[in-house]
């Protein structure tokens, strides 16, 4: 039976009058944003921000804050919001400098890693600390980050300022990034990767006095594209790659920027530098010990380099660490700068077991008369950088390292205390290597044309740490094809091994060298050669754990044939204190020689 039509018509108008009034109570919230108080007095819709975050509903909401310091860590969970001060609403600048983000040292400032699109306008964001991004993390997501004061954050890894990483965009303008600090990469800005950051050329950026063991002010990793940076104010008018550079995945620079400063802060000193923790400020010229600087950080900020003519920073007798002088390690060292202690002993770089202490990015410096210490204690069950004291990354060819004493600090497998690769005329001289614990001291990893010096150097009371006794404290390695010479050496009373030749070829030549009391407490042997070449010359090799030599052939990589040569030298136990492993043998050739010459003795030193 048919509807009549009055009654289509009646239930069509109800139907409608139905969808009105729902579009008449949603359309409003759908197509206009709320916004959403914060006022420190009570009188606003919350006291705090993160309230206000996780009490908003639709997106493009307005968290609208008040002046005042709001001691919290924002993170927008997934919400897409503007959170700005009463800057966006009044045009007024100095809202950016009364309303405050205080992160309290308990994470990043203001996080955004769900994938939100958000804007952050009109703050002062400070004391952050973080692994990521100590004042902004901005992860695989969206962000305006708009006339903000970033200043005094720390990332105990990457960006301490802030971090644009995986895949994440920022648009930047009209911010100031300064003296934030980041133990790895990225002092004032990380960009890394395959995320960008679009720098405003009209309403410009100030990005200065930010520190990082590379890049200090802006670093850009694994960027293809590059960036385009437009700053209103810089450290330095013509920054090099201390202050901004852009690297590859594995840590190579990359010529991928464009950088348009218009002011500087600092116009770089061309002569020496002088530093004093106890007497010194920051505010002085530097350039006598009448006016010394209070950090090497800030040395290394303000001196020029100049490499026909090298400037030295002049470090007096005390203790240099964030607490007694706000020291920023790990420094990133320069080239053509030499940085001499007034003393071996009295000058003591300390990392207050919270990271490493220098990072080496360029050729051609020199580091004298000083100690360093105090190096953080790995965390085993994780991959990490800092487990170290100083990391001489790649390619620092013709560094010297002289008169420097490397203690009381920790090491773990793969990540030595001191630790070069591919360095070639680099020299190691009267140092001393003594109470570590863990893994290696020193590895010194040789290209086919590198070679390394160590003279005059001493490794002793090397220990496993007892927090993890498969630590063992392995002294001294060199790896890969190219020479080490290492003269008039002492390695004593070493948990574990004392010395190791490895990997792919290469030759260590061993002078006038003793080796004594190791390995006693592990039982290896002193002195270990696995794929490459040995050279004994006058040296002593006497009351170690036998067998004093140990030859092998490592089958997990490219075999080559190992040789010991052994001449003038006394050797407890002769030529039978040299153990050839089973893995010299293969398809019945034998890959392990040792020539053991008849100018060699077994007698007792007479220590």
């Amino acid at each position: 039976m048919q509807m009549p039509l009055n009654r289509h018509l009646h239930y069509y108008f109800n139907e409608m009058k139905k969808i009105i009034i729902t579009l008449i109570i949603v359309f409003p919230f759908v197509c206009h944003a709320g916004t959403i108080t914060v006022k420190k007095d009570g009188t606003g819709n919350y006291l705090g921000i993160q309230q206000a975050i996780d009490h908003a509903i639709w997106p493009g909401d307005t968290i609208l804050v008040w002046p005042g310091t709001y001691y919290e860590n924002i993170d927008f969970n997934g919400k897409s919001l503007v959170l700005g001060s009463l800057l966006i609403t009044t045009g007024d600048q100095s809202y950016k400098y009364n309303t405050i983000i205080d992160g309290g040292r308990n994470g990043s400032c203001v996080t955004a890693s769900s994938g939100e699109e958000v804007s952050i306008i009109g703050f002062t964001i400070i004391n952050g600390k973080a692994d990521y991004g100590g004042g902004i993390n901005v992860r695989s997501s969206k962000a305006e980050i708009k006339s903000n004061v970033i200043n005094k954050n720390l990332a105990t890894k990457f960006g301490g300022g802030f971090i644009i990483s995986f895949d994440a965009f920022a648009a930047l303008s009209n911010n100031i990034i300064s003296n934030n600090h980041a133990y790895l990469s990225g002092g004032g800005i990380l960009v890394s990767v395959d995320s960008q950051a679009d720098f405003d050329s009209i309403s410009r950026n100030s990005v200065y006095f930010n520190f990082a063991e590379r890049g200090c002010d802006i670093c850009n990793v694994s960027n293809t594209s590059g960036l385009d940076i437009y700053l209103d104010t810089c450290t330095v008018l013509y920054p090099d790659s201390y202050y901004i550079i852009s690297i590859n995945e594995s840590g190579t620079p990359t010529n991928n920027l464009l950088i348009d400063i218009d002011n500087f802060k600092l116009t770089p000193h061309d002569g020496d530098i002088y530093v004093n923790p106890t007497s010194g400020n920051n505010n002085n010229t530097g350039t006598s010990w009448e006016e010394p600087l209070k950090s090497i950080a800030w040395a290394y900020s303000k001196i020029a380099v100049d490499s026909t003519d090298k400037n030295t920073i002049h470090l007096a007798s005390g203790i240099y660490s964030d607490t007694t002088n706000d020291e920023k390690f790990p420094l990133n060292i320069r080239p053509f700068i030499n940085v001499v202690g007034q003393s071996m002993n009295g000058v003591v770089l300390d990392g207050n077991r919270n990271t490493y202490i220098l990072k080496g990015n360029i050729t051609d410096y020199s580091l004298q008369s000083m100690t360093l210490q105090g190096g953080p204690k790995p965390k085993y069950e994780a991959f990490e950088w800092n487990t170290k004291l100083a990391w001489l990354y790649y390619y620092n060819h013709r560094f010297l390292l002289d008169s420097i004493v490397f203690r009381d600090s920790y090491s773990k497998a793969g990540w030595p205390l001191v630790f070069s690769n591919w360095a070639d005329s680099s020299v190691i001289s009267s140092c001393s290597f003594i109470d570590n614990y863990g893994g290696e001291n020193l590895r010194l990893n040789a290209g086919s044309n590198d070679t390394y010096f160590v003279n005059n150097t001493i490794f002793k009371n090397l220990m496993m740490d007892t927090a993890n006794p498969t630590q063992n404290s392995w002294s001294f390695s060199s790896l890969f094809q190219g020479r080490t010479i290492v003269a008039n050496c002492l390695l004593e009373k070493n948990n574990y091994i004392a010395f190791s030749k490895q990997a792919e070829g290469g030759d260590a030549y061993l002078i006038n060298c003793t080796f004594v009391n190791n390995s006693e407490t592990d039982e290896s042997p002193s002195i270990v050669l696995q794929d490459g070449n040995i050279h004994f010359y006058n040296s002593i090799a006497y009351n170690n754990y036998q067998p004093q030599f140990e030859v092998a052939v490592g089958e997990w990589q490219q075999m080559v044939h190992s040789y010991l040569n052994i001449h003038n030298s006394l050797i407890e136990g002769g030529e039978e204190s040299i153990s050839t492993v089973s893995s010299c043998w293969h398809d019945d050739t034998l890959w392990c020689h040792v020539y053991y010459d008849s100018t060699n003795i077994d007698a007792d030193p007479n220590f």
